[in-house]
């Protein structure tokens, strides 16, 4: 709406100063006043309130909880496991915590988790009457959660989806009137046959005092549920007399969510209304009919609905009185049975009420909420206030010493913990949301090591669990002896795919939450959010140049600095040498793979054509009487074929037993038996069938093989893209073309940092 009101204007201001002009004003003006007049502030009737609890019971029948659980899901997208290759559960937070906010809030795995968790079960009405404490070290972001997951709460309240209803009694005059007009009658007769005077003139006043409105709207301060209007023991009978879905009839008399239906009652101000309202009109249908329903929209810079508290803010003790409303409704009923007076408390009752820090002010305000929760009740005088909000606070770990020795208090505290980014990946989102497109700098997997480092002093050493969860830790050599960057990536989400089959099967949701469990520490010490920001600054600006991308050496050697300069940057030792070991092996495999080329044809030419040169000696020149492919037999040819069954270590004894021994079973057996004797097509043969499943079996370990050690494939990946790459062999020039190609599309490379990394695992395998 405000995207098109301001094209609008300047559409206006666009055109020239003609008579045209006022005719568009006009009408801007009226489509302003279409398009900003808001009908949600509108009251609507009993009726339609019946109405809409037929068509939607769902939405309507709503309290501040299954609201909240509500708006948070309404927020995030769930991906589950069964649809994610070699992933758990992830929750996607980022239109909750990022989208559209001042300063977005990155949300981890595991956090995501324990805050779903929370907001699930106050959907099931399982965890009412609690305090949610948000527990976290100075610079985990605990304050950025907090503003973001209001302001969003708020915006739900004012779409369609996030409707609640407050009471707004909508008073009818002339039916008030005239039914006091009755009564006054009948007592000024009684007056004037028994000739009392001042009787009769006091009457006489009353029947003169009368508001000369039609209707008088008076809204509930404390915002109940309209539901809450109607008499308790005739709920149940009403709305399954309204309510014409069966499922949803059956969650609603039978699950707890529901629950609180059935057992609140009114607000102190609503009860008289209703009891005032009895005394003249004797109808319980003609009370309903004056009983309105309003949205709710909450507004946080109001305080209704949403009211959050800094240290500093004073706390209110004092009650609220409107002398006005007080005054008229002491005119419209001519008792005092209506106090319009109520406490702050009042203005988040059906709301979300929230303490920023336990400091100062905080720390009383934070004590005073005792009762409240325990039992629902804020004293006001002699009054007794029902209370239901969803009370929210975050702390600092030392700040539970102000209410630890509270014994009462314990059971009514659900702590959700708030450590620093315990994900990896998040961290890189972080980097980037701060410093810009930094991965560009980096070669691919030197990024993500960096932020594995500043992980990796969050994390508890000790992960007896994982140790227990592999069956056999030598089959990784790549990682560190505890285990840290596997747990890494399992936090992230990811199942790795170089865990074996036996391994990865003992992953689950079930295993990660004991994982999580056994380390509830983690997260509250090491390198906090703040330190990361200064250490990534004084990294990029190190190393950052225009020619150069950032190596993982370069963040090693960094580290191996910081470590020993700042006694808070405590890197578990030996971390940084299994980081390259791991790093080494990642890229290792991200060639392999890249290079590695399954086609069933271009593998059969390949064993054919070797079948046919072992046949002859070095340096003949060939015609394949099975391909038709003409080559030159040389040292090169059988070594790249070779290698590919005996791994770039072999050396040339081996290479040329293995050559002799294909070359004997292909002349007394293969040629001479199966072909000849058997008529047997060479591709049916044994010997063929033999070698193309250990070809295949083989190939994408040992695809590099040919090439290590290999000067003229390192040569033509140097002139890869110029003019000179054309003077390579027709098969090397695929194979690199291939293998370049792949790592930009696969792995996200550039063709720099594709070659550069080539030849960095080239020289790492000679």
């Amino acid at each position: 709406m405000a995207l098109r009101n301001k094209k609008r204007f300047e559409q206006l201001f666009e055109q020239s100063h003609s008579t045209e002009m006022s005719d568009s004003i006009e009408k801007l003006l009226k489509n302003l006043q279409d398009n900003l007049t808001d009908y949600s502030k509108v009251p609507f009737s009993f009726n339609d309130f019946i109405f809409q609890l037929n068509r939607r019971p769902e939405l309507i029948l709503r309290d501040v909880y299954q609201l909240f659980s509500d708006a948070v899901q309404h927020h995030i997208k769930i991906i589950p496991a069964a649809k994610r290759v070699n992933k758990l559960q992830k929750y996607d937070m980022t239109e909750l915590f990022q989208t559209d906010t001042e300063t977005p809030f990155f949300a981890d795995r595991l956090f995501a988790r324990r805050f779903m968790q929370v907001a699930e079960a106050m959907g099931k009405g399982v965890q009412t009457n609690r305090i949610y404490i948000f527990e976290g070290p100075p610079g985990s972001g605990k304050s950025t959660f907090l503003n973001n997951l209001l302001n969003k709460i708020q915006e739900y309240t004012q779409t369609p989806e996030g409707l609640m209803l407050k009471t707004v009694w909508h008073l009818d005059m002339d039916k008030i009137g005239d039914r006091k007009s009755d009564f006054w009658n009948k007592v000024e007769e009684l007056a004037k046959r028994h000739k009392n005077i001042e009787l009769i003139d006091y009457i006489s006043s009353k029947k003169e005092d009368k508001t000369s409105e039609k209707f008088v709207d008076i809204s509930c301060p404390y915002n109940d549920h309209p539901i809450l209007q109607i008499p308790k023991e005739y709920r149940r009978n009403f709305l399954a007399t309204v309510i014409e879905d069966k499922e949803f009839k059956h969650k609603l008399f039978n699950e707890n969510q529901y629950s609180w239906i059935f057992k609140e009652e009114a607000c102190h101000i609503c009860t008289s209304v209703y009891d005032s309202l009895y005394d003249i009109l004797n109808s319980p249908v003609e009370i309903l009919q004056m009983l309105n329903a309003k949205i709710f929209n909450y507004s946080r810079k109001f305080g209704y609905g949403i009211s959050i508290f800094n240290p500093g803010d004073n706390i209110c003790r004092n009650e609220i009185e409107n002398q006005n409303m007080q005054n008229m409704l002491h005119k419209i009923f001519n008792n005092d049975k209506i106090q319009y007076v109520f406490s702050p408390m009042a203005y988040t009752n059906n709301g979300v009420y929230a303490i920023m820090d336990m400091k100062e002010s905080n720390i009383q305000r934070f004590k005073d909420l005792h009762s409240i929760i325990s039992d629902g009740v804020n004293k006001v005088n002699v009054r007794e206030e029902k209370i239901k909000s969803v009370f929210l606070a975050i702390i600092n770990p030392e700040d539970r010493k102000h209410f630890s020795q509270i014994q009462s208090f314990k059971d009514r505290i659900i702590t959700v913990r708030i450590p620093y980014v315990l994900d990896y990946e998040v961290v890189m989102k972080i980097l980037k949301y701060k410093f810009g497109k930094v991965q560009t700098q980096f070669l691919p997997e030197v990024f993500e090591s960096f932020t594995k480092v500043i992980v990796a002093t969050r994390l508890e050493k000790k992960n007896e669990l994982l140790k227990k969860l592999l069956s056999n830790v030598k089959n990784y050599p790549f990682l560190d002896e505890d285990l840290i960057l596997l747990k890494m990536e399992l936090y992230s989400g990811s199942i790795p795919q170089w865990l074996s089959d036996k391994d990865r099967n003992s992953v689950s949701e079930k295993m990660l939450d004991m994982l999580t469990s056994e380390a509830k520490n983690e997260g509250f010490f090491g390198i906090s959010g703040r330190q990361e920001l200064t250490l990534f600054n004084q990294f990029f600006s190190k190393y950052s140049q225009d020619n150069h991308l950032i190596e993982i050496q370069d963040v090693i050697e960094f580290f191996n600095d910081e470590a020993a300069k700042e006694e808070w940057v405590k890197i578990p030792d030996k971390f940084l040498d299994s980081l390259r070991n791991f790093y080494n092996y990642t890229v290792l495999q991200q060639v392999k793979e890249c290079l590695y080329f399954y086609n069933r044809e271009q593998i059969g030419r390949d064993i054919l054509n070797y079948l046919y040169a072992i046949n002859f000696e070095i340096g003949n020149e060939l015609t394949s009487p099975y391909t038709k492919d003409k080559f030159t037999v040389t040292e090169d040819f059988f070594k790249n074929f070779e290698a590919i069954y005996l791994g770039t270590v072999s050396g040339i004894n081996s290479r040329l037993e293995f050559r002799k021994k294909q070359q004997k079973e292909y002349v007394t057996h293969t040629l001479s038996q199966e072909i000849k004797v058997l008529g047997v097509e060479i591709t049916k043969t044994t010997q063929f069938r033999k070698l193309f499943i250990e070809y295949t079996t083989n190939l994408k370990q040992n695809a590099l093989a040919p090439y290590v050690g290999n000067e003229n494939f390192r040569r033509a990946l140097l002139e890869f893209g110029k003019k000179d790459f054309e003077k390579y062999d027709k098969r090397m020039k695929l194979d690199i073309n291939r293998l370049i190609v792949n790592m930009k599309k696969r792995f996200g490379y550039n063709k720099v940092s594709a070659i550069h990394t080539i030849l960095y695992i080239l020289e790492k395998k000679k």
